[in-house]
């Protein structure tokens, strides 16, 4: 499926968690002509985000070029461990908390995140 789509120069990403700080980054992936898939545990937050035009589908593409994993703390060092079984792109988080994904992730795929935003402008 994103094979077609990189094949026509859009590329595909995958973000776990859609709330504030997932959604924000899916709606900006769309926005840069990404094609977003999502996932979230909340029942019905995925299926709002295709409503919304957030991501296209719900999911995960196997061949997205990044995973994002916005979900809480306690959720992350699984959700991280997933995207990277289920994915061969690049995996991060927006986590403020690093030490227990940083300890048990060797991973080369994995770049621990940090959902630092805007400037010091705003």
């Amino acid at each position: 499926m994103s094979d077609e789509w990189q094949a026509r120069g859009r590329r595909s990403a995958n973000v776990v968690g859609l709330g504030l700080i997932g959604g924000s980054i899916a709606a900006a992936l769309k926005e840069a002509g990404w094609r977003v898939l999502g996932s979230d545990v909340v029942d019905g937050r995925s299926a709002e985000a295709v409503s919304r035009g957030l991501i296209d589908a719900e999911g995960v593409d196997p061949n997205a070029v990044v995973t994002f994993v916005a979900t809480p703390p306690k959720a992350a060092l699984a959700e991280v461990r997933r995207a990277l079984e289920s994915t061969r792109g690049f995996v991060t988080d927006v986590g403020s908390v690093k030490a227990a994904i940083t300890a048990e992730v060797e991973d080369a795929r994995f770049v621990a995140g940090h959902p630092m935003a805007g400037s010091e402008l705003e």
